[in-house]
């Protein structure tokens, strides 16, 4: 995959958690949209966030704030200096300089120390003291001690975790279920992470299933996690090498023929029109165009949209290619 695509998913990682928590709404400058274009208004909010169902977070000048969009309500009575999605009903948040579980009508739950914390992610959040990273759970627990460098969420059962240069995954036991072995890996998807190990320099691509066994060879100069059953791999260098799809057999089922391409998301992946309008479009998972390369900038669709833009103009289309917003 080109470095362009690279960048944006490598650094998308690193977002706070309630960008990366959809819902059926979609934030606009003025508010929110669902699924069918519906809009819902935000009075004199300055920035708006996905969060979790009904729960939706927004920004006034500094501070953070949330609002019920089934009842119209907006809690903003506490500024909060930080505010996550929710997550089964609670959320991070941060007020008069300290960091609170809070539920979905504002109340603390439980307090506990942290220079940040990210939201709730299968019933934990990660937390960062210093340069080190722990999870707690919804009484504000920590799940082990607070000893690594870095950390990501826990998904489908599974955080990945880092100490002293090499990667692994932890459970929600807090246990190292997969020794810490490998320069980088993704996240679990579809039961596979992909995972490297690099050697004189070069880099060794494959995948690992929950037990740590490695069924996919780490044969493959770059490769990304499994999505809808597929995953892309890339054979040769970043500039001159060819990116495949690959099935969890470790079957080629599709050769690439454009120089970007993203992983599918609802059925459809956007690739980059290289050859033609230097465009991007979408194809379906029998690698037909669906929608024809017209967009400037793409994004995956969730929940049945996607945010793109043409022509300098942002708008939400979906998975047929109709505009059901645009700014």
């Amino acid at each position: 995959m080109g470095t362009k695509v690279q960048k944006i998913l490598f650094i998308s990682s690193f977002f706070f958690l309630y960008l990366n928590t959809w819902s059926q709404f979609f934030p606009i400058p003025s508010g929110w949209i669902d699924v069918t274009g519906k809009e819902y208004l935000c009075n004199d909010c300055d920035s708006t966030f996905y969060s979790q169902n009904h729960f939706l977070v927004f920004k006034k000048g500094n501070y953070f704030h949330f609002k019920n969009i089934q009842t119209n309500k907006e809690f903003s009575d506490v500024n909060f200096q930080y505010l996550s999605a929710f997550d089964n009903g609670l959320a991070i948040a941060k007020f008069n300089n300290k960091f609170s579980i809070i539920d979905t009508n504002g109340n603390s739950k439980a307090n506990f120390e942290s220079h940040y914390a990210y939201a709730f992610s299968e019933g934990f959040a990660r937390i960062q003291l210093g340069n080190r990273f722990t999870y707690i759970n919804q009484k504000g627990e920590r799940l082990l001690p607070i000893k690594y460098h870095a950390a990501y969420d826990f998904k489908n059962g599974f955080a990945r975790v880092y100490l002293n240069g090499k990667w692994g995954f932890i459970n929600t036991s807090g246990k190292e279920i997969i020794p810490r072995k490998y320069d980088f890996v993704w996240d679990f998807e579809n039961g596979l992470a992909c995972v490297m190990i690099k050697k004189d320099n070069k880099e060794f691509w494959g995948y690992i299933d929950t037990n740590g066994k490695e069924v996919i060879p780490l044969k493959y100069d770059y490769a990304f996690p499994f999505s809808e059953d597929f995953a892309i791999v890339r054979k040769g260098s970043y500039f001159n090498g060819k990116l495949y799809f690959i099935n969890k057999s470790n079957e080629i089922v599709y050769e690439v023929e454009h120089k970007d391409i993203y992983s599918f998301k609802n059925e459809k992946a956007c690739f980059y029109d290289e050859k033609n309008n230097k465009k991007w479009g979408y194809i379906d998972k029998n690698f037909n165009i669906v929608i024809e390369s017209q967009f400037d900038q793409p994004a995956q669709f969730k929940n049945g949209l996607a945010l793109v833009t043409k022509n300098n103009q942002k708008m939400y289309i979906d998975t047929a290619g109709s505009i059901v917003w645009k700014q």
